[in-house]
Order: C-alpha cells, then structure tokens, then sequence
C-alpha cells in the first residue's frame, strides 16, 4: 500500500521520466563512444607503436593503460622480425606492402635461408618466423623491439605521450590510417558530454531526493498510524528511492543494449 501511493503519484512519474531520460542519454553517449573508438580502430588497423631498448620493459608497458597487446621481436636492418611458434620453420608472414614482390607461396631469402611466404599481414616492415628460424638467422643482438598495439586508437597521442615518458628506448610511432576523420575532437566533444550528462545527474538525483523526502514527510502521521517507527519510515524511504532509480534505469539500459545490438 506504501508502494503502491507512491508510485501513483504525478510527481513521481515525473522523477522516472526524468531519471529515464537523463540516463538514456548517458548511456547513448557510452555506446557512441564506443561505436566510433570501433571505427578509429578498424580505419587506424595496421598501426602499431615501436620502442627498442635494451632493458626489459614488460613491469613498465604492463602498467600503462590504453595497451591491448605488446610483442616482443629483433630488430634487423629496418625489419621487426617476431617469433611466433605457428609457423614452420622454413615460413615467414610479412607485411602486406611487400604482397606484389613476395605473394603467397613465393620465397624469400634471408641470410641464406630460404622461406616461404605464408601470408601478409598489415604492420609494416614487420616479419613473423618460427623462434627456432630466428634465432639462427639473428642472434647478435642485445636489444629487444617492443611492437604495441592500443585498446583506442583514437587515443594514441595520450597514450603514445605517456609510453615516451615512462621508458628511455627509441620509440617509434606507426600510422595506417585510411581517412581524415579527426577521431581525438569526436572522442573529446563525447567525453564533454559525457561529463556534463554525469554533473547534470548528480545534480538531478540531489534534487529528486529532496523532493521525495519532503513530499514524504506530508505522510509520517499516516506511517505512524500504520505502526512505523522512524527507523522503519527511514528504510522504507530508502527503499522507494531505490525503486524508483531501478525502474527508471533499467529500461534505459534494456533501450541501449537494443541499439547495440542493432548497429553492431
């Protein structure tokens, strides 16, 4: 019955509707977002950042954020040669900007060994051998490339900054970008509207809250005669507020989960 007058109140639509609406908003912009870091990724697909250092850095990279994965390879007469255990021996996967001279099934010959090119790949001037093949082909030197690839790349200058601060090797920064979509101004004006929706919630939510407990007040004579404490209308207070945020959030986040799924 508490409940129940509660939520029948106009008032109280107009705290859903508004708590809905606020949050809708929020979560569109968190999904839009991310529908263009998506975007940024695929257009910047091939980009990779490069340092090359004697000293292991992998404590170092593993604390920056904005990393999705690191490799570690050798670098030898402008080529980044990296293991990977897939391969055979007498294979190699290259960079597709060597495709027309080194198609698939073609050989190349490195350092007298004889390898068939197995595939391309986007990173260029970086190679992919068996460790075993590396190692007899390269094994004079000290330093370790690190090839990096980033959650967003819509974010690489930040994140790049950041590498650049927190290591002393060579760090290189390579782009395989397709169009001249200024990704950093959309993720800023997202990032704007992000805050503002976030600072016009809080402000909301104090609001509501307020409201609610004054208007909530006109029944404590009711609840007392119905046997409350002043514990118990505290909780049950507590409790409505805590409906009403539930109700108002959940359809919202059931609404963006269905644009998700549509766009993606």
């Amino acid at each position: 019955m508490v409940y129940k007058s509660f939520f029948r109140k106009k008032t109280t639509h107009i705290y859903l509707f508004i708590i809905f609406l606020i949050s809708f908003i929020f979560f569109l912009l968190l999904l839009g977002k991310n529908y263009y870091i998506n975007i940024a990724n695929k257009d910047y697909e091939g980009s990779y950042i490069s340092i090359i250092d004697s000293k292991d850095l992998d404590d170092v990279l593993s604390r920056i954020s904005g990393i999705k994965s690191i490799d570690k390879g050798i670098t030898y007469e402008d080529i980044t040669f990296i293991s990977d255990n897939t391969l055979k021996e007498n294979e190699i996967i290259i960079a597709e900007l060597n495709k027309e001279e080194y198609p698939k099934n073609s050989y190349l010959t490195l350092n007298n060994y004889n390898l068939i090119v197995v595939g391309h790949q986007k990173k260029s001037n970086i190679f992919y051998l068996n460790p075993n093949t590396l190692n007899n082909i390269i094994s004079n030197t000290k330093k370790t490339t690190y090839i990096i690839d980033l959650t967003n790349w819509a974010d690489y200058n930040r994140i790049s900054d950041k590498i650049i601060e927190k290591t002393e090797g060579f760090v290189g920064i390579h782009l395989n970008k397709e169009s001249k979509v200024n990704y950093e101004l959309i993720m800023l004006i997202f990032n704007i509207f992000i805050i503002l929706n976030i600072i016009l919630f809080i402000i909301i939510l104090v609001v509501t809250i307020f409201n609610i407990l004054e208007d909530e007040k006109k029944s404590s004579l009711m609840y007392r005669a119905l046997g409350f404490t002043k514990l118990k209308i505290i909780k049950t207070n507590i409790l409505k507020l805590i409906n009403l945020f539930i109700l108002a959030i959940i359809p919202s986040i059931m609404l963006t989960s269905i644009l998700y799924f549509l766009i993606n």
